[in-house]
Formats: structure tokens, sequence, C-alpha cells
């Protein structure tokens, strides 16, 4: 039912999904069947025609409640996740929890300059933004011009899709 409210294709994107920590823990009180390997947020992906890339390290920690304690820590692990999405040729990331969200999009910054990694500039949306994008709301709608990481690309992919 979600892709016949979909106005454009998204059928072109390969995307990396983070469910995140806060989403699925404690599961014993949330109810969540297959806490350890969600699959409910790919589904709904799958469902708009994305290809939601199954890779290493995509349900481990990103390190994001480890910012602003540990952050040389939390930078460590998170250039471990991004490597890992990034040897997926994917076209970004999707998050499911807020705070993998701040620590892909606001982290990528940290590791750059720690690391020098250059290739590791993977766009991050939220994955109500990227359901948004499918139907029809504008990139400036879901503030996607205030990320820290550009996220042109993957919205030129959207916008160059056309409409269905």
């Amino acid at each position: 039912k979600i892709n016949e409210k979909s106005t454009r294709d998204l059928s072109g994107l390969s995307i990396g999904l983070r469910y995140g920590c806060h989403m699925l823990k404690p599961h014993e009180l949330l109810n969540i069947e297959y806490s350890e390997r969600p699959t409910f947020a790919d589904e709904l992906l799958e469902q708009c025609g994305i290809n939601s890339v199954q890779y290493a390290g995509r349900h481990r920690c990103c390190g994001g409640l480890l910012r602003g304690v540990q952050d040389d820590i939390a930078d460590r692990v998170l250039h471990e996740r991004l490597s890992d999405a990034n040897e997926a040729e994917i076209d970004g990331i999707v998050t499911v929890c807020s705070l993998c969200h701040l620590q892909h999009d606001l982290g990528q910054r940290s590791i750059k300059r720690k690391f020098g990694t250059d290739d590791l500039e993977i766009p991050v949306l939220h994955f109500p933004q990227i359901l948004a994008l499918g139907f029809g709301y504008s990139p400036e709608e879901l503030g996607l011009d205030l990320h820290t990481i550009k996220t042109d690309k993957l919205v030129a992919k959207v916008m160059g899709g056309g409409r269905r």
C-alpha cells in the first residue's frame, strides 16, 4: 500500500539501513520480534522499490551513545560502520534511530579530520525523510539542506527517477 502513495520512483536507490539501539532495546518491553536482525523497516523500503542492502556491520552499534563522553571511541566505531557501508557501494544510509542519524551525519566530519577519510562522505537520511521524498515532498521541506553531509547526489537520483 505504501508504494501506491509514492509520487516519485525510488527504485534506483540502494540504501544501507540502520535500525539503531534506541529503536530495538529493550526488545522484551517493546515487543519487537527479531530485534537482533529486524526486517520491518527493510520491508517498508522495499515496498517503495528501494534496494535495502544487507552489508557487514549494519546491525552493530554506531557508537552514538558514546558521543560527547568518549569521542575517540565513538569516532572509531563510526569509522568502522561507515567503512562497511562504503564497501557495499550504497547511495546513502537511512537511519530509523535519531541518535544514529546524528552520529552518522555529524560524526562523519569528526572522522574525516581524525582519519583523513575523504571517501567516506555518505549521505544520511532519517527514515521519514526518504519516505516523504517518495511521497513528493521537496528536499527543502524535509530539511535536507541542513544536513552536515550533502544529500545532493542521492536527491538528484530520486528526482531524476521520474514520477509514478
